[in-house]
C-alpha cells in the first residue's frame, strides 16, 4: 500500500519519509553505494544521484525533477511533484566535508533566504527541506553562540530556525535533515 499525498501536510510526510528511507538505504543496505558516493565532491552529481533514487523509489506517489526553474529564474535542487495534486515540495541540497564549503551562517542563509525566501514563496510550494549531506567529518560554528556543532547539533539549530519561521507562517512545512555518510554503523 502506498501513501499518496493529498495536501501540503501529507506531501511533507511523504518527502520526509522518503528522505529517511534514502538515508537508511545509504547507511544500512547491503546494496548501498556509499563508498562510491563518498568520492562525489560536487553537489550536481550528488543531486543527480539523490533525485534518481527518489524517483526510483517513489512508489507512484510523485515524480522527481532537479534544477527546475521557479520565480525570477531561481532553481530548486530537487522537486517532488505529487501525482494527485497541483503542488510540489522543494529540497535544497548542501554537500559538505572537511573543505568547509558551508559555514553555519551560510547554511542559515540557505534555509532562510534560499529555501524559504525564494522557493517556498510560490502558491504551489509550501513544503521544503534543507538537506545537508556530509561525506567527511566536520563541524560548524553556530554564528549566534560561537559554539562548535556536529551535524546533528547543526540540524537541530537550523530546525529551530525553521520552527520559528513556521510559527510566523503556518502555511509552511519545513524540515532540516542531515545525512552523515562519512562512516556507517558496521565500519
Amino acid at each position: 500500500m502506498n501513501y499518496l499525498p493529498y495536501d501540503d501536510a501529507s506531501l511533507f510526510t511523504v518527502m520526509n519519509n522518503r528522505l529517511d528511507d534514502f538515508e537508511h538505504h545509504l547507511l544500512n543496505d547491503e546494496q548501498s553505494i556509499v563508498d562510491t558516493l563518498r568520492k562525489v565532491e560536487g553537489e550536481t552529481e550528488l543531486r543527480r544521484f539523490i533525485s534518481f533514487w527518489l524517483l526510483q523509489n517513489s512508489r507512484g506517489a510523485y515524480t522527481a525533477t532537479q534544477e527546475a526553474v521557479v520565480a525570477a529564474e531561481k532553481r530548486t535542487d530537487i522537486r517532488l511533484h505529487p501525482s494527485g495534486i497541483d503542488k510540489y515540495a522543494s529540497i535544497e541540497l548542501k554537500l559538505d566535508d572537511n573543505r568547509n564549503k558551508w559555514s553555519g551562517t551560510d547554511l542559515k542563509v540557505a534555509l532562510v533566504d534560499q529555501l524559504v525566501g525564494r522557493y517556498l514563496n510560490h502558491e504551489r510550494c509550501y513544503v521544503g527541506c534543507l538537506l545537508i549531506a556530509m561525506r567527511k567529518v566536520r563541524q560548524w560554528e553556530n554564528p549566534e553562540t560561537k559554539d562548535r556543532m556536529n551535524l546533528e547539533e547543526t540540524v537541530c539549530w537550523l530546525q529551530g530556525v525553521a520552527n520559528k519561521i513556521m510559527d510566523e507562517r503556518p502555511e509552511l512545512y519545513i524540515s532540516v535533515k542531515g545525512i552523515d555518510y562519512s562512516k556507517i554503523a558496521n565500519e
